[in-house]
């Protein structure tokens, strides 16, 4: 952030909740939306929905949050 001169509060991270990134980008003032695109029924997963979090279903979906910011 402070190599590209923004603050947290201009940044939004997109993660898969994995390793605790989103947590941390939000305590660190960014918005935080967790990747659920990859999610399969059936399938093991390193995580699951973190509902607490905005969720994107897609990258599309990333975009229009964006867009609506």
């Amino acid at each position: 952030m402070q190599n590209l001169n923004v603050n947290a509060e201009e940044c939004l991270y997109v993660g898969d909740g994995g390793s605790q990134e989103l947590e941390t980008a939000e305590m660190l003032g960014m918005k935080a939306i967790q990747a659920v695109w990859y999610l399969k029924e059936g399938m093991q997963q390193p995580v699951g929905r973190k509902y607490n979090f905005l969720q994107a279903e897609s990258p599309l979906e990333v975009i229009d949050y964006v867009h609506h910011i």
